[in-house]
């Protein structure tokens, strides 16, 4: 999926700076990849009525791209696995970004 900064959602440069990744470490392309990637997630995930996107969603997708950028180099999502008291995994939940989207939040029952 290609990334389409409208409706709100930042531009790369934007990202870029939001959460300190400069193009040395990852490029335009890479960043893209990922912001589709998030965007879509986005869309899929939450509803709002605004044309624009509100600025809770705003923070939790720039807190999902910066996640998905962190654990990029780490295999299975494993942290210090060479630490003292072994192994960590990174969680599979962000307490911020269900806190900033809780309200925009899709409900679904099964």
């Amino acid at each position: 999926m290609s990334y389409t900064p409208t409706d709100g959602f930042p531009d790369l440069d934007t990202i870029r700076v939001e959460i300190g990744v400069p193009s040395t470490v990852l490029t335009d392309e890479q960043l893209e990849l990922i912001a589709g990637s998030e965007q879509d997630n986005l869309h899929g995930a939450y509803e709002w009525t605004d044309l624009e996107l509100p600025d809770r969603l705003y923070q939790v997708f720039l807190r999902s791209v910066s996640r998905t950028i962190a654990a990029r180099g780490l295999p299975l999502g494993m942290v210090g696995t060479d630490s003292e008291y072994g192994v960590a995994r990174l969680t599979t939940r962000d307490s911020e970004i269900i806190r900033l989207g809780g309200q925009y939040r899709k409900r679904t029952f099964a």
